[in-house]
């Protein structure tokens, strides 16, 4: 038992939580939103111009191709 605990320790001691690398203000401003882009989000220099490049290219809508029983799609 006292193997299987230092095992899960070091395990535990080897995850680090997964951060996207947006400041608050960005995450802010897009709060309570899906943002679904065909490629991956863009990096301004700045919030502003980080916030106003995503703007542009995230999707209004998320079109398919129609396969033989369901419509695949593709996105970010």
């Amino acid at each position: 038992m006292r193997n299987l605990l230092l095992v899960a320790a070091a395990l535990l001691s080897l995850v680090s939580p997964a951060w996207a690398d947006t400041s608050r203000e960005v995450t802010a401003a897009f709060k309570g939103q899906l943002v679904v882009s065909k490629g991956e989000l863009p990096q301004g220099k700045n919030d502003k111009e980080t916030i106003a490049k995503i703007k542009k290219e995230r999707l209004p809508e998320l079109t398919g191709a129609a396969g033989s029983d369901v419509t695949r799609r593709s996105f970010h």
